[in-house]
């Protein structure tokens, strides 16, 4: 039975540990924008990467929580500002083991099982008031069974104003349980005001994490700390409490980290304790394994009674503002400095920004063009290809007309190169017999010397060989030429026939040619005599 149970674990765990199959690769997803950012709380365990520093100024954060990878790429988050807790809860503990239901805030709620790494955040600013058990930190609130990797996080300020029990300030993260933290750099302000004189907070402040435990590897932080604590206060310019789960022992150290720490506090309770160092503040049982904990400056203060404890040192700060654009390759930023008390900060960051001139050449319908840009400060070049714009056809124009048997052609130019775009032929012409022919008038009675121009018509319409041939049946009568002009010579009658060019319909024109009395006279005068000279019998020569 045991060699059974064995066999099946054992093929349980290679099932497990079992590589993904061709094709079955879990897909990155590129992020270069807000948008593309706020896409992590669709599916908070996929997988993504910064190809873009990201501005986040305008709208504040909402902070969400992240179980995936996020490869920043080495870019920037910029101008991240948190003004609400997220809405996901996680259990926070204090120094003696009880437990709270907290609410997290930062650019994420929480992180549990993730791994980020490679990123910058630039002047985040964190700012919440609540009423419940909370912890904030400029990249997240709560981590826990995750690896947060080459993170830097510069000018920051992360400041909780609450009436709750629990709660914390951190500049990486709020609470840890069992993350690593491992070649990070970050500076900023950690503000902590307790506005419950009656609640007996437990308040902590760390550079790296507020509360919890970790491991912490290759970091260096410079923490300014502001604490006003009605309750019992733990600060510290790496960690603010340092404490294992009650019952575990996980592997929790501080190796080759440096702090440059200034905490100014003070703590009214019934029992002091005021926990406060340049590294760590508590180390609940000493159970932080430490090597080469180093702190390069420290400056503590501890006020004996409640005193207004921000960076400002007036109520009403009044600030002048400097800004300093960017350039190639650093971002521009505004200081800020109030003109009473001379306390400055800096933010309002824009991203760099090139001086491009640019040198374009335009693409014609075939040829692809060019634009290539220098940047006047640091001479970096671009070059982008432009693609052709493709011919943009004119009417289709005919170059031959279709025949019977014989196809016609017809071409399509470009209208802005003239070039020809495209040829079609034209289907050859189908043989349409003519039928009938009709012509008018179908009788005339004309004087000798006068002209008929006839007219005539095919049927069907359609037909292919429309030729016609006129032919007069006494041409010493009438003539007809092959326009069908009559022309009347002679007194008599003549039939003008009209047939088609096949020979398939004819028709005619009968003609009665007559002498105006005028003509019958002078011809019987001048050839009446000769007897031998036929003389017309038609005698009706009025008209």
């Amino acid at each position: 039975m045991k060699k059974s149970l064995c066999v099946l674990l054992s093929l349980l765990l290679l099932l497990g540990a079992a590589p993904l199959a061709a094709g079955e690769e879990e897909k990155i997803i590129s992020i270069d924008s807000r948008l593309g950012l706020e896409h992590l709380k669709e599916d908070p365990y996929g997988r993504y990467v910064l190809t873009a520093d990201i501005d986040l100024a305008g709208e504040p954060w909402t902070p969400i929580p992240f179980y995936g990878q996020l490869n920043g790429n080495g870019h920037t988050i910029a101008n991240l500002t948190v003004t609400t807790l997220g809405a996901d809860t996680a259990l926070t503990y204090d120094g003696n083991d009880k437990q709270y239901t907290t609410r997290f805030g930062g650019l994420f709620s929480l992180t549990v099982g993730a791994y980020i790494h490679d990123v910058t955040l630039l002047g985040p600013f964190v700012s919440v008031e609540a009423g419940e058990d909370c912890f904030l930190g400029a990249l997240t609130g709560y981590t826990e069974d995750s690896r947060l990797e080459n993170i830097t996080v510069t000018a920051s300020r992360v400041l909780l104003r609450h009436t709750g029990i629990n709660t914390g300030v951190g500049t990486l993260s709020g609470f840890s349980r069992g993350s690593q933290f491992v070649g990070c750099v970050a500076q900023g302000e950690l503000v902590y005001d307790a506005l419950d004189q009656d609640s007996r907070c437990e308040e902590f402040l760390g550079g790296v994490y507020a509360a919890g435990f970790g491991q912490v590897e290759n970091c260096a932080l410079v923490t300014r700390g502001y604490a006003q604590v009605y309750g019992y206060a733990h600060s510290g310019g790496l960690i603010g409490m340092h404490k294992l789960p009650k019952g575990e022992n996980p592997d929790s150290h501080v190796y080759d980290t440096t702090a440059d720490t200034e905490i100014v506090f003070f703590e009214k309770t019934e029992s002091r304790r005021a926990y406060c160092s340049p590294t760590i503040g508590e180390d609940v049982g000493k159970t932080c394994r430490r090597r080469e904990m180093v702190a390069l400056h420290n400056e503590k203060k501890e006020y004996k009674r409640p005193t207004l404890l921000l960076p400002e040192k007036c109520e009403a700060p009044h600030y002048a503002e400097v800004v300093t654009a960017g350039d190639c390759h650093s971002w521009g930023y505004t200081d800020y400095t109030c003109e009473t008390c001379g306390y400055s900060f800096r933010g309002a960051y824009t991203p760099p920004v090139h001086a491009f001139t640019e040198e374009r050449v335009e693409p014609t319908c075939t040829e692809s063009g060019m634009v290539r840009r220098t940047c006047q400060i640091c001479g970096l070049e671009s070059q982008e290809t432009l693609p052709p714009k493709g011919h943009v056809p004119g009417d289709f124009v005919t170059i031959w007309e279709p025949e019977v048997g014989l196809n016609g052609m017809e071409e399509q130019r470009c209208t802005v190169c003239g070039e020809v775009y495209l040829t079609r032929s034209i289907p050859a012409l189908r043989e349409v017999p003519v039928e009938s022919i009709a012509v008018v008038p179908s009788a005339a009675e004309l004087f000798v010397g006068d002209t008929l121009p006839l007219t005539f018509t095919f049927a069907p319409a359609e037909a292919t060989n429309p030729t016609v041939t006129f032919i007069s049946t006494d041409r010493l009568v009438a003539t007809v030429d092959e326009e069908g002009v009559v022309r009347a010579l002679t007194p008599g009658r003549a039939v003008i026939r009209c047939a088609d060019g096949q020979g398939n319909a004819a028709s005619s024109c009968v003609v009665t040619v007559r002498f105006t009395r005028r003509q019958w006279i002078r011809y019987y005068l001048l050839f009446g005599w000769f007897t031998n000279r036929r003389i017309p019998d038609d005698k009706n020569w009025e008209g």
